[in-house]
């Protein structure tokens, strides 16, 4: 991700570490094959990852800073499990999936 992400964040950047967990949760729960992607991996800021619907689904939430907060991913075909890093996500208060 340091490397190959087209946002180019830098390893020194506070949120790097935040995009690189959500990168491992994408392909730990096979995100290829996703229902939907919600632009997830894409070159905008992991804020900008979600779809406009009724659920807003994908990063529902961040704080002020930019900080995720919130993970909606219910009814979106996931296999695998969770990563275990998530928990690293300090601002993260809601994940739901299923």
């Amino acid at each position: 991700i340091a490397s190959g992400d087209s946002l180019q964040v830098q390893t020194s950047d506070t949120h790097f570490l935040q995009r690189y967990i959500l990168a491992l949760l994408y392909f730990s729960t096979n995100g290829e094959s996703w229902t939907d992607g919600f632009n997830w991996l894409n070159g905008t800021h992991e804020c900008e990852w979600h779809i406009e619907n009724v659920l807003r689904l994908g990063v529902r939430e961040c704080s002020t800073e930019r900080f995720v907060t919130n993970i909606g991913l219910q009814a979106n075909n996931l296999t695998g499990m969770l990563p275990s890093e998530i928990g690293l996500l300090e601002h993260l208060k809601i994940v739901t999936r299923g």
